[in-house]
C-alpha cells in the first residue's frame, strides 16, 4: 500500500509504499505514456517522502532517516547526522533547497543541511512544551493541559513546515504550533482525525465521523521599530505600528470572551494579544485609510499632470495663434509694399 507521495520536477511523482519501496512515475503528456521504476529499496516502513531539489530525496524511514541522491542508473544513500536513532515512527520535513527539518528521540529537532547532511543545530522541545500553559484550541478541552499529553517515548511522529517562522508538530491525536523565532508554543490541540492536511498557519482535520475542523493561528504583531532620521515611513511600518503590542496588565478572561467568534487574533503570554471587533474595526478602518492614500494621490497628480498639459496646450495654441497673426501681417505688408513700388514705376514710365 503507498504511505506516502511527492510531486517532483518535470512532470514526476514519488511515492513509498509499506515495503520500504520507493517508486518514481513519470508522465510523458506528448505520448500520453505513464512509466513507472522503484529507485530504492529500504527494507523497513516507510512513512515520510520529501523532495529537496531535482534528484535529492528526503526519506524517513521506520529505523533511519536519510537523503536520496538519484543518479541515472542507480541510487545513492547519505546520512544525516552521525548518530544512529533508534527504530520509530519520526517526522521529517524540507525546509528549502538548503535545510531540512527531521525528529529526534527526546522531543528534539535537528536543523540539516540537505547537501552534507551536516547537523546545523538542534533543539530542544521537552522543556518548551512541559511548561507550556496556553488553554487548548479547542473550546470543548480547555481543562486540558499539554504537559500530561506527551508521549513518554519522546517520540514526534510528524513535523511540517507552516511558513517561515512556524512549525506543525504532531504525536499521536496531539497537533502544536511551534513558532521557531522565539520558539515558543503558539496553540495547541487534541483531536482524533483519520487524515490530516495543512495550509499557510492552518491545520485541517478529517474526523472518524467525516466532519472537518480547521484550527489557525494568526500572525504574531510585529514591533515597532524607530525609523533612523531620513528614512521613509512606508504602510506597513503603520500596520506594524497600529498591531504592536501593548505593555499593559494582564486582564482577566473566560472562554465567551476568547472564543474565535469575537477575538480577533489568538491570544497567549507570548506576544499575540487579543483584539475585540471594535479594536478590529478600527485597525481595519486604519488599513483601508492608508490603503486609499496612494489613490488618492494618484487622482490628485493626475488631475496636476492633466491640467499642465491643458495649460501648456493652450499656451502652445496662443502662441502659434500669435506667430500666425504676426506673419499674416507681415506679409500683408510686404504685399501692399509691393503694390506701391509697383505704382509708382507704372507712374515713372507713363510720365517718361
Amino acid at each position: 500500500a503507498v504511505v506516502s507521495t511527492q510531486s517532483g520536477h518535470y512532470g514526476r511523482v514519488y511515492s513509498a509504499d509499506s515495503l520500504g519501496n520507493v517508486t518514481v512515475a513519470e508522465i510523458n503528456w506528448s505520448k500520453n505514456q505513464l512509466t513507472t521504476c522503484v529507485i530504492h529499496s529500504e527494507g523497513s516502513l516507510i512513512h515520510g517522502l520529501g523532495v529537496v531539489s531535482t534528484g535529492l530525496l528526503l526519506l524517513s524511514a521506520h529505523s533511519r532517516t536519510c537523503l536520496l541522491e538519484l543518479g541515472v542508473t542507480d541510487c545513492q544513500v547519505f546520512f544525516i547526522g552521525t548518530k544512529d536513532r533508534k527504530s520509530g515512527i519520526f517526522g521529517s520535513c524540507v525546509l528549502d533547497s538548503q535545510t531540512v527539518l527531521l525528529s529526534r528521540p527526546g522531543l528534539r529537532l535537528w536543523y540539516a543541511h540537505s547537501q552534507t547532511g551536516q547537523v546545523l543545530k538542534t533543539i530542544q522541545l521537552k522543556k518548551m512544551l512541559t511548561e507550556c500553559t496556553l488553554p487548548s484550541l479547542n473550546s470543548q478541552q480547555q481543562n486540558s493541559t499539554l504537559s500530561t499529553l506527551l508521549p513518554r517515548s519522546g517520540t514526534i511522529n510528524k513535523v511540517e513546515r507552516l511558513d517561515d517562522k512556524l512549525l506543525l508538530v504532531q504525536f499521536g491525536n496531539v497537533f502544536i504550533f511551534v513558532e521557531t523565532v522565539q520558539l515558543v508554543v503558539v496553540g495547541w490541540v487534541q483531536d482524533e482525525a483519520t487524515a490530516w492536511c495543512t495550509a499557510p498557519r492552518t491545520l485541517v482535520l478529517l474526523n472518524p465521523d467525516n466532519t472537518m475542523k480547521q484550527y489557525t493561528v494568526a500572525a504574531p504583531p510585529t514591533a515597532q521599530v524607530e525609523a533612523a532620521p531620513g528614512s521613509r515611513h512606508t504602510v506597513s511600518d503603520s500596520l506594524n505600528s497600529t498591531l504592536a503590542p501593548q505593555k499593559t496588565a494582564p486582564a482577566e478572561s473566560n472562554s465567551a470572551n476568547t472564543s474565535p467568534s469575537n477575538v480577533g487574533v489568538l491570544c497567549n503570554n507570548n506576544g499575540y494579544r487579543p483584539v475585540s471587533p471594535e479594536k478590529l474595526a478600527e485597525i481595519t478602518d486604519f488599513v483601508n485609510s492608508v490603503c486609499e492614500r496612494p489613490k488618492q494621490e494618484n487622482r490628485s497628480e493626475q488631475e496636476n499632470r492633466v491640467g499642465q498639459e491643458n495649460r501648456s496646450e493652450q499656451e502652445n495654441r496662443i502662441e502659434l495663434e500669435i506667430r500666425s497673426e504676426q506673419q499674416n501681417r507681415i506679409e500683408l505688408e510686404n504685399r501692399s509694399e509691393k503694390r506701391k513700388k509697383y505704382r509708382l514705376r507704372l507712374c515713372v514710365d507713363t510720365t517718361a
